[in-house]
């Protein structure tokens, strides 16, 4: 008979002992924190920030006397205002948009057709990188790639134990590892296949051929 003694058991590692992905991004950050030098490596990570909004405070075009409805269409229009410098407009930029439905004037000098548009477009193309950049998740610039066996292990390690929540921000899940997993599925490969078949002139033959070469094997008895 074998004997286990209860040293031998009591050897692994605690449960308080083992360290978590967040846990040890966490302590990765602190001890940056404690070296102040600058290097050519420091310069090399500055971060770029937005530029300052100009911040104009409400309340000069709303002073007098003024209805509900006057007031509320002071301040939606406040409200787009301070969203368009959000996007890092210049007032130029904001009266361009904002009068970019308006008739030009027959009278006096005006713009080329082509420039305005131009300009415009520029403007479209600032509000679109905005919208694209806030439906992102926000993550911090440390936040570290996991795999998904990775992500699977960081969330049974203390499941049921009480966990520092915020330790959850400094690791996720990669998206190049979601997307490779998406195009080697043999669903999304197929799914995708069919989409450049199905077309006003599809047949039964083509979607035949297709059936067969992403699936081989399957109109073959097995012996």
């Amino acid at each position: 008979l074998l004997r286990v003694s209860r040293q031998s058991c009591e050897d692994g590692p605690l449960l308080e002992e083992q360290e978590t992905e967040g846990q040890r991004q966490l302590h990765s950050l602190l001890l940056q924190q404690l070296h102040t030098d600058v290097d050519i490596q420091c310069v090399a990570k500055k971060q770029c920030f937005a530029p300052a909004a100009l911040y104009r405070p409400f309340g000069e075009q709303a002073a007098g006397v003024r209805s509900l409805t006057q007031f509320q269409a002071l301040q939606d229009g406040e409200t787009e205002l301070a969203s368009l410098r959000e996007l890092g407009l210049t007032d130029t930029e904001i009266q361009l948009w904002q009068s970019r439905d308006a008739p030009e004037g027959s009278h006096g000098v005006c713009a080329a057709p082509g420039a305005k548009q131009q300009r415009l477009q520029v403007i479209r193309d600032k509000i679109e990188a905005r919208a694209e950049l806030m439906s992102r998740p926000q993550r911090f610039a440390s936040s570290r790639p996991l795999s998904r066996r990775e992500m699977e292990i960081e969330r049974a390690l203390f499941q049921g134990t009480d966990r520092l929540g915020f330790l959850t921000a400094l690791y996720h899940r990669g998206m190049v590892l979601m997307n490779l997993k998406r195009d080697m599925n043999p669903l999304e490969r197929k799914r995708g296949c069919f989409s450049r078949f199905l077309m006003p002139g599809l047949t039964w033959g083509k979607l035949l051929l297709v059936l067969v070469l992403q699936t081989p094997g399957t109109f073959y008895n097995r012996t």
